[in-house]
Parts: structure tokens; C-alpha cells; sequence
């Protein structure tokens, strides 16, 4: 993972998160923006969110930043 980031979820924002994630009516960048958001708290790092989700190193910098 990239140096000084670090993605603390606020009580509810997990459930809400994995909400947008699960429901199939969701637009998929709503989906892949909060799995990369998700998998980013758990303490994965840049190598295992292109793994999962599929975008660049860019894209996942860019929503971690966030």
C-alpha cells in the first residue's frame, strides 16, 4: 500500500459500503469505487485491489485518496 494512506470507516459506513456492493441495482462504478474503498480498510494494498477490481494503479490511488 502506498505510503500515509490510510482508510478508517466510520460506524455504518461498512454496511453501506458492502449495501452499494451487494445490490444488483447498483451502477457498477458505485460498485467497483466502494469495493476498492472496502478492500482499502481492510489493509489491502495497491497489487491486491488491481487483483480484485480490476482498475490501474491510478484509478485505486485516486479513491484512496478520497
Amino acid at each position: 500500500m502506498r505510503e500515509g494512506v490510510d482508510v478508517r470507516l466510520r460506524p455504518g459506513d461498512r454496511e453501506r459500503l458492502e449495501g452499494v456492493v451487494f445490490d444488483r441495482k447498483s451502477q457498477q462504478h458505485h460498485v467497483w469505487r466502494a469495493r476498492i474503498v472496502l478492500i482499502t480498510a481492510d489493509g489491502a494494498g495497491t497489487m491486491a485491489n488491481r487483483a480484485a477490481t480490476g482498475k490501474g494503479k491510478p484509478t485505486i490511488w485516486r479513491w484512496q485518496a478520497r
